[in-house]
Formats: C-alpha cells, sequence, structure tokens
C-alpha cells in the first residue's frame, strides 16, 4: 500500500519565490521541468512542472521511496492497482517496490514538490534520460518500445537495480536487457553523458570521459 501522510520532513523545500535553485533540467516529449532544490547524500528534491499532457510512464524503484506534495493543478495517478488523482495540498509518498507513473491531464501545468530518498543515482539518470530526449537521441513515450532500443538497453542496463519496468520479473529484465545492452555497446552506444551532468560538475566527468 501507498501512503497519504506526510512522512518526510519538506518544511526546508522553498517555494519558486525563495532561495536560489540549484539548476533546472527539462524535456518537451514528457512535457516535464525540475527545479532541483535540494540535492544531498540523504535525498534530492525540488519541485517538477508537468504540462497538459505531460507524463511519467509506469516503472518501479527497487529502495527508494519518492514522494510528491500538489502545490498547484492536478495529475492523474496509478500507484500499485489503484488510480486517484491528487489536487492541491494532496501529498502521496511511493514505497519502493511500488508500480507508480502519472499523467497530467487537466488543462493546467501541474505543480509539485518532489523528493526521492535514498537518492543513489535518481538525480544523474534523470538528467541523463532528459539530456538524451531533448537532443533526439532517445525517444521514450507514454506507449510503446523505446527508440533507438539499444541505446534504451543500455541506459537501463546500467540502472536496473535502481528502476525497472513492472509486471516482467526483474530477473527476466536482466537477463534480456542485458543481452542487449552488450549489443548496444558493441554498437557504440554508451551510459555514461558527462555532458548531461550537473553544470558543476562537467568538466570533471568530461576530463575522467576523455
Amino acid at each position: 500500500m501507498y501512503a497519504l501522510e506526510t512522512i518526510f520532513d519538506f518544511a526546508a523545500a522553498p517555494s519558486t519565490a525563495a532561495g536560489t535553485p540549484v539548476d533546472a533540467i527539462e524535456e518537451p516529449t514528457s512535457g516535464q521541468r525540475v527545479v532541483f532544490w535540494q540535492l544531498s547524500s540523504d535525498r534530492v528534491a525540488g519541485e517538477l512542472f508537468v504540462r497538459p499532457g505531460g507524463f511519467v510512464p509506469v516503472h518501479v524503484h527497487g529502495v527508494q521511496f519518492e514522494r510528491f506534495e500538489m502545490l498547484s493543478g492536478e495529475l492523474s495517478f496509478r500507484v500499485g492497482l489503484r488510480r486517484r488523482t491528487l489536487r492541491r495540498h494532496e501529498a502521496i509518498v511511493v514505497p519502493p517496490g511500488t508500480v507508480h507513473g502519472f499523467r497530467n491531464v487537466s488543462d493546467e501545468v501541474a505543480h509539485v514538490l518532489i523528493e526521492l530518498t535514498p537518492p543513489l543515482r535518481g538525480e544523474q539518470g534523470l538528467r541523463t534520460l532528459f539530456g538524451l530526449q531533448r537532443d533526439g537521441r532517445l525517444r521514450v513515450t507514454r506507449f510503446g518500445i523505446p527508440r533507438p532500443l539499444l541505446q534504451f538497453a543500455v541506459l537501463f542496463d546500467e540502472y536496473l537495480d535502481e528502476i525497472h519496468l513492472p509486471v516482467v520479473p526483474l530477473r527476466v529484465q536482466k537477463a534480456v536487457f542485458g543481452v542487449l545492452a552488450r549489443l548496444g555497446r558493441w554498437r557504440g552506444h554508451r551510459s555514461s553523458f558527462p555532458e548531461y551532468a550537473r553544470p558543476a560538475e562537467r568538466g570533471i566527468l568530461g576530463a575522467l570521459a576523455a
């Protein structure tokens, strides 16, 4: 089951009207913009803006909690086998191992406080995914097979212990994506993209990758 009560302290999370964010990333295909406010060893926290029609496909986090608190607008969530609409001042906590995803079916931009704990590589993976889609190097839609499939397999194989697909057993996903990822790497696809790292880290990561 998922929890509706607040179990994380969001008192320190500033609004867009105060403080200085770390930076922001956008992805036009899924209609999302993320403003990062806190990046620490304990959590990744920030604000999410989802345009009308925007979405996050259903997925599962292996060991992470994900929390959403609506500031304005609404999102239609699937959490486990249930569907519900999250509206202003409502919050939801999705435990590890729970299938979840959402879509903005309204005519208003949804504005949400978000948190992922423990952070693991959630921020890094999100920056990479947004960057690849924004630059047309990868396309992940709400439904359908990602393109190019081998690039997706290489990237997904890297993060399978942290995020995976619903329904299909994880051991099957590891086997299938493992085979596809080996082929993808042979074809020149990679999972590391220093150009999409946090701005302060790009120079360091670029030097290490050279």
